[in-house]
């Protein structure tokens, strides 16, 4: 669902109107709730992003935090056998 709006560019290059419709969509599938620690770190993270993207138009927020994800992913997957090539 998410993945065309992970392109980069911010808010500028997204479509809310269709980014809600395909929220609505989920929850209507799946039962799902958020709790308010997640939404106080996403309207966070939108409010670092647009700070971003006024220095640097072409700033993409998942693409910098893309390793740091994944090496978190990794270290608490705790199987040791997963290597990670940056």
């Amino acid at each position: 669902i998410l993945s065309p709006y992970l392109k980069g560019g911010g808010a500028t290059a997204m479509n809310f109107a269709a980014l809600g419709q395909d929220i609505l969509q989920a929850t209507l599938e799946i039962p799902f709730s958020i709790p308010p620690y997640v939404s106080l770190l996403a309207r966070s993270v939108v409010t670092l992003e647009g700070i971003a993207l006024k220095g640097n138009p072409g700033y993409q927020l998942v693409g910098e935090a893309y390793p740091y994800v994944v090496r978190r992913l990794l270290e608490q997957s705790g199987s040791g056998s997963a290597k990670l090539t940056l």
